[in-house]
């Protein structure tokens, strides 16, 4: 807070009668770089109108792109308190994930993804984009082999959700007999 007060030239004061503290600043500016990144993504995969390669495609652009923009990226950063990397299926990281798919020139409903489903996809691409962030790989993988590996996973689990099929898979607090 005293850096971004000393950047700003405003006192911490000044900083702290607008955020309560770092992470409230963080969040905010998390946001903030959310909508231009958006619009890139978006950009990017305007041509992509296969649901199941426009996953792996957006998938693989967050995780090459994501650590250029150190204000998103710090949204996943470990602190020493693994807050941040742990909260990859926070609301906001998943309203994000939403909005990466409704950027996407693809008809999920037609496709047959239904708010169920988008969850779950949705809950998949955050968990891959966590791994490859937290965990580049060595060596790291990019452009077509980051493609390739994203498709063994990715692929499969969209094709079974559009067909509707039961991956016995339901929210996270339940429990399964």
């Amino acid at each position: 807070m005293a850096e971004v007060a000393r950047e700003l030239g405003v006192s911490r004061a000044t900083v702290y009668r607008y955020f309560e503290d770092g992470e409230a600043l963080l969040d905010e500016l998390t946001r903030l770089e959310t909508g231009p990144f958006l619009r890139d993504i978006a950009g990017a995969l305007s041509r992509d109108t296969h649901p199941e390669q426009a996953v792996v495609h957006a998938v693989a652009y967050v995780i090459e792109n994501l650590p250029k923009n150190p204000y998103l990226v710090a949204a996943f950063a470990d602190d020493g308190r693994a807050r941040r990397v742990a909260s990859i299926t926070s609301p906001m990281a998943q309203e994000f994930g939403r909005a990466v798919l409704a950027s996407l020139p693809i008809d999920w409903s037609g496709y047959g993804i239904d708010d169920r489903a988008t969850a779950l996809v949705v809950e998949q691409m955050l968990r891959m984009v966590q791994s490859f962030i937290v965990d580049p790989g060595d060596p790291v993988r990019q452009g077509a082999s980051l493609t390739s590996y994203l498709s063994v996973w990715l692929i499969p689990t969209v094709e079974k959700l559009a067909r509707g099929s039961d991956l016995n898979v339901g929210s996270p607090t339940s429990v399964s007999s």
